[in-house]
């Protein structure tokens, strides 16, 4: 490049440049720039300085002040104080440039660059000169802002091929990124850059980056061998795990130690940026875990045991621990399995299929401490069958279910043979306990009465319609929705506590048998009920339609009217509102019954979902679009559902002559009992005339029918299938309820090695009462956050204070705090000013920072 092409490039790069000032004393510059005979171009002015000072400070700012001027001095450039004070143009040069051959210091100039950086430019102004460069350091330049700092992570953002400025914690991650790669082309032609002879004025920017690697494992940085992060990520590995671990003289990585809280404090806030990058994240962790390997984290488990407090564990680390876990202590010790596997799965970053097989075994946990909870299955009275069913059986079909429906959601890869171990396992447990509490109850029954007139503390299936709508005084909507258990009815009680409606449920005793067809038609008004053997007739009518049913409740209320869910949800919003117009609405809702019946553990999780899903819809579309004050929703049975092969022996066969039979009842004319069966009379068990008796196996067994359905079936005696919930919704214009309380766990907060542990207490249930609430918290210098913010809903409905009203809190301190005493603030998300808490922290890492 001549000087004339560097001159141009001066007001090139500088549009406001007017002025450049050439000093020039051996006149070597005037001799190259006047060899050059090109003309100047015309908005250009060539001229050499002839000492008149003040003719030349009038001509700039007249009949030169549109031109571009080239002023050249026989003179060393003014540098000091003396001779800037002596030179009487400094103003003009001070608002314009001066011309320098040397790239380094005219690119510094050029972008207003402090000279206190010379020699770093000079090192490198072949690199800076270069598009790619430029384009990640330029937005750096301006005074004030530019550092040795942006110029070393700028070039190594370069390297590594990025085209932004990129954070300390990201070139760490990409260098360990490529350094994992099977070809290590991009990982050799990196270091090359800091070994090769040519390179050599790069040591300043390998020195930045040998000291970060080296703040994060306490030694030297050596960048010689085949892979040199190797080592580095070794030494991270291993103190992200055990750095809150004492350590271990059993431990084959003790010399891997760093004990320095500064150092651990770097690697927590480094590890912490990556995994809150998720992309990033998504690469990094394969990568770390491979470079890594050599740190076998089985043996650190074989020392320091599955609940050891390990600060950072990978997916295969957290797999080995749910291995161990689920091997030692899943049916023992149930609560302190689930405690470990709600912690392990506290993690944005874990792998679809690791969340759902520990969701499957959180289930399992959940229905063996319910099940090693329960004392006794022998009990006195039908009544106390009632009370602990309501309150605690009906938790064993919950949890049960709930692994069915995590087992059902699981890929083949999560369908492992410990999986399949433990699924058919709880398959067998549920069975038989269910079975077991169930031949005892109908023992009960059995022994106290012919049926169930001994029952007082429930209210009757039949009496549904006298006992809560009669004449209604305000609209009113009954859902009867087929088959909804009422384990079923308690979870949907619990989505609706976030709602405005208040919703109240109990417990009410089905008709024998539990079937849609004698059972549905009860709960609408009626003066008789007939068994015909196979059917049943409501004031002399079988209610075989929706058609039928609706003129057999206008003969009680003329406003009232039935409809089928999927007619009505078909509707628009118009549609809707007249159905909701009447002063009574049945809406018969059979989900749950039309897609169980036959299906597998998919179908049937599915079917679970939905049911609940919809109804969790369609109570308050009720209550808004149709101004609707009381919803009512109850069952006409529930059901037996059990996700295992019934084999031709586990089906009881029924020699007897029969009017019906199916897998769980039949209606016969006998009074003789028989083996393995309980006989009713059917006016005992329900409202129902006729001269017939009801057979139904004892427990949860099945009787062989040809065709019949066995995994999910209804129509016997079980807890199950008789006590169906009555939900009542009722309409409140405006939410009063109260918010949870929240308090924290620990009197004492410390920080240590930039972490810290604490937990909030949800106060009270989340109920119709009290709603939940969402908070945010971190750990805060003054009024601003120095780690992550973390956000958690309070919204237990677990009425005892335990582990599920209790909150963990791990927080590290991505940013440097100067400050001895920090405070851990919780707000409620809404008001960021106002906190809920504020709990001075002693900051530990500065303490031991002290030390050193």
């Amino acid at each position: 490049m001549t000087i004339r092409e560097k001159i141009f490039n001066y007001f090139d790069s500088d549009d406001n440049l007017r002025v450049l000032f050439v000093f020039d004393p051996s006149k070597m510059l005037r001799t190259d720039i006047e060899g050059d005979e090109t003309p100047w171009p015309g908005d250009y002015l060539y001229k050499e300085f002839a000492g008149d000072w003040f003719t030349t400070k009038v001509k700039l700012a007249t009949e030169w002040k549109d031109k571009k001027i080239v002023l050249v001095f026989n003179q060393i450039e003014p540098s000091n104080q003396e001779t800037c004070l002596n030179f009487p143009l400094m103003s003009v040069l001070q608002a314009n440039m001066v011309f320098h051959e040397e790239d380094a210091i005219a690119f510094m100039q050029q972008r207003g660059i402090p000279t206190q950086y010379t020699s770093f430019f000079q090192n490198h102004i072949t690199e800076l000169l270069r598009d790619r460069f430029d384009k990640v350091l330029a937005p750096y330049y301006s005074p004030g802002v530019f550092n040795l700092d942006y110029a070393c992570r700028g070039i190594l953002s370069v390297y590594l091929g990025s085209n932004r400025m990129l954070e300390w914690y990201q070139i760490v991650a990409q260098l360990i990124i490529i350094s994992a790669l099977d070809d290590q082309s991009k990982a050799g032609t990196f270091w090359n850059r800091f070994t090769t002879k040519s390179k050599v004025s790069s040591t300043d920017v390998l020195n930045a980056l040998q000291d970060q690697l080296s703040m994060l494992t306490g030694k030297p940085f050596n960048m010689q061998g085949l892979n040199p992060m190797r080592s580095v990520v070794e030494t991270m590995m291993y103190n992200a795990i055990t750095q809150q671990l004492a350590v271990s003289e059993a431990d084959p990585y003790k010399q891997l130690k760093v004990q320095n809280s500064v150092r651990l404090q770097q690697l927590n806030s480094l590890l912490m940026s990556i995994s809150e990058n998720t992309r990033l994240h998504e690469t990094f962790a394969p990568a770390f875990a491979k470079l890594g390997q050599n740190i076998r984290e089985e043996k650190i488990l074989e020392v320091y045991g599955p609940d050891a407090h390990y600060a950072f564990m990978s997916e295969d680390m957290k797999k080995q621990i749910v291995a161990v876990l689920i091997e030692d202590a899943l049916y023992s010790d149930p609560e302190r399995v689930e405690a470990k596997l709600n912690k392990l799965q506290d993690d944005t970053t874990l792998s679809e299929v690791f969340r759902q097989t520990t969701s499957f075994y959180i289930a399992v946990c959940r229905y063996y401490a319910t099940a090693n909870g329960i004392d006794t299955i022998k009990l006195n009275t039908p009544d106390s069958y009632i009370e602990h069913y309501t309150s605690r059986f009906y938790l064993l079909d919950t949890y049960y279910r709930h692994a069915i429906t995590a087992y059902a959601g699981l890929s083949v890869d999560g369908k492992t043979d410990k999986v399949e171990k433990v699924k058919a396992r709880i398959d067998n447990d549920y069975a038989s306990l269910t079975n077991d509490i169930n031949m005892e109850w109908v023992r009960c029954i059995k022994e106290l009465g012919t049926g169930f007139e001994t029952i007082t503390s429930v209210e009757r299936q039949p009496d549904f319609y006298k006992n809560h709508i009669g004449k209604p005084r305000l609209k009113t909507v009954v859902i009867v929705s087929d088959a909804l258990r009422y384990d079923l009815a308690k979870e949907l009680v619990e989505r609706l506590k976030s709602k405005k409606h208040v919703a109240e449920l109990t417990a009410a005793l089905a008709m024998l048998p539990t079937e849609t067809k004698f059972c549905k038609p009860s709960l609408l008004p009626h003066k008789t009920q007939v068994c015909t053997g196979t059917d049943m007739e409501v004031d002399g009518k079988a209610l075989s339609s929706t058609d039928l049913r609706t003129a057999l409740l206008k003969t009680y209320n003329e406003d009232g009217v039935c409809v089928n869910y999927d007619d009505f949800m078909a509707l628009d919003k118009k549609g809707k509102r007249e159905v909701l117009k009447n002063k009574l609405v049945y809406i018969f809702h059979n989900t749950l019954d039309d897609r169980c019946h036959g299906c597998n553990a998919v179908g049937f999780a599915s079917a679970c979902k939905d049911t609940l899903d919809e109804l969790e819809r369609l109570i308050p579309l009720i209550h808004d679009q149709g101004n609707v004050t009381e919803v009512y929703v109850t069952a006409d049975h529930g059901f037996l559902y059990n996700d295992i092969t019934f084999a031709e022996k586990d089906k009881r066969p029924i020699a007897e002559e029969t009017v019906e039979k199916k897998t769980r009842y039949f209606i016969c004319k006998s009074p003789d009992e028989e083996y393995g069966i309980a006989k009713f009379p059917l006016q005992a068990v329900s409202a129902m005339s006729g001269d017939y008796y009801v057979g139904v196996p004892l427990g949860t067994n099945r009787l062989a029918k040809e065709g019949g359905d066995y995994q999910f079936a209804h129509g016997g005696a079980s807890l199950e299938e008789l006590f169906i919930p009555v939900i009542h919704s009722k309409y409140k214009e405006f939410n009063t309820k109260a918010k949870v309380s929240v308090a924290l766990l620990e009197p004492t907060l410390k920080i240590v090695s930039s972490r810290l542990k604490a937990h909030l207490v949800q106060g009270e249930a989340v109920s119709m009462s009290v709603q939940e609430q969402t908070v945010v918290c971190a750990v805060y210098a003054g009024s601003e956050a120095v780690s992550a913010v973390k956000t958690i809903r309070l919204n237990s409905t677990d009425e005892e204070l335990g582990a599920s009203r209790i909150y963990e809190v791990d927080l590290t301190v991505t940013r440097e705090a100067t400050s001895k005493i920090l405070q851990f603030k919780v707000f409620a998300k809404d008001d960021m000013l106002n906190p809920l808490i504020t709990k001075n922290i002693i900051n530990n890492t500065l303490i031991e920072q002290d030390e050193f």
